[in-house]
């Protein structure tokens, strides 16, 4: 079998082969079940099984995410990473954040892979350790050969089919937070501001808008049909007229590599071509590593600069965002 190749059966779908590494996307822990014991028999049985529930950018990131800060005052972790040099600085990403480790007295398993073909990302799940009396398919098996990775959420395969990574940071940030996002289906029409190549603008068409209009001089990789789909090739300040003369827009997206006061004031600039209610998500490009202070000063310069037309922020911190970003929604009022 080579990469790409794609195997369905009993609730299993292989959606990437790099060796050593297969991942193996299954949908429920009976189908796990069956994939340890599909792993461990036979003449070329796996050497180890990892379960991956989750994806970031950023290694640094896996030490805060809410799957592992739920298990940090009482858990032991066991980190099994791969490719191995991943191990010994994810361990040192543990220790800095307080978690306690230790290669076999452990309540729990840390697993992260990381694969050239799977994307430019890191998988990771976290799953209670094994014990005789227990049987848990996220338990390394040690046999010789080959390795394999087990997602039961995350489809590698996918990042072949959309524009850029900056597609998953929309999917996540409406996928979930405290205010609901997109509206029905066919029933709303989106701007996207800085839309160049194309990853936001293509995630809501996908998602149900009627039309989205990408305004960008650069170019976009997806295809545009001037209905679903509009390309003003031009800086979002020139295109002011043009958005004049269309109906007003019930979501507002920007992800572009400014400093967040300046992501700001283009909102602010096309605020008269708004819905009311419309909703604003924001990717807030901070410095590096920053800390919660910056993060907290950005946001208000965001509120500032958009003023009291504004409210219900909402930030989050999304596994698809690096460390040096947040996701920030607004609504107009």
């Amino acid at each position: 079998m080579t990469a790409g190749n794609t195997t369905h059966g009993g609730g299993l779908e292989v959606v990437v082969i790099d060796s050593p590494l297969l991942f193996v996307q299954c949908d429920g822990l009976e189908t796990k079940d069956s994939v340890e014991d599909l792993c461990s028999r036979g003449r070329i049985a796996a050497h180890r099984v990892y379960t991956i529930t989750s994806m970031c950018h950023d290694p640094a990131w896996i030490p805060q995410s809410a799957l592992l800060t739920s298990h940090q005052r009482s858990s032991v972790f066991r980190v099994v990473a791969y490719p191995s040099h991943l191990q010994n600085k994810l361990v040192q990403l543990l220790h800095d954040y307080g978690y306690a480790t230790h290669p076999r007295q452990h309540s729990h398993e840390l697993h992260v892979v990381s694969s050239a073909l799977a994307g430019p990302s890191f998988y990771y799940g976290v799953s209670a350790a094994r014990t005789k009396s227990t049987r848990d398919p996220t338990t390394a098996m040690e046999r010789p050969s080959s390795c394999m990775a087990i997602s039961p959420e995350v489809s590698p395969s996918l990042h072949s089919q959309v524009p850029c990574r900056a597609y998953f940071k929309l999917q996540e940030a409406c996928r979930g937070g405290s205010v609901s996002l997109l509206p029905p289906r066919g029933y709303f029409r989106a701007l996207d501001i800085g839309a160049s190549p194309g990853g936001w603008t293509e995630f809501l068409s996908s998602s149900g808008a009627s039309c989205v209009v990408a305004v960008d001089p650069g170019m976009l990789t997806i295809p545009v049909d001037g209905v679903s789909i509009i390309h003003l090739n031009m800086l979002v300040e020139a295109a002011h007229p043009i958005l004049a003369t269309m109906d007003k827009f019930h979501v507002c997206v920007c992800d572009i590599n400014v400093r967040p006061r300046s992501m700001a004031k283009l909102v602010r600039s096309v605020m008269a071509f708004l819905h009311p209610h419309a909703k604003v998500i924001l990717t807030l490009k901070l410095g590096r590593r920053p800390t919660e202070a910056a993060v907290q000063l950005a946001v208000q310069d965001v509120q500032t600069e958009l003023g009291q037309a504004f409210g219900a922020y909402d930030v989050r911190w999304l596994h698809a965002n690096t460390i040096n970003e947040r996701t920030l929604v607004a609504e107009l009022l």
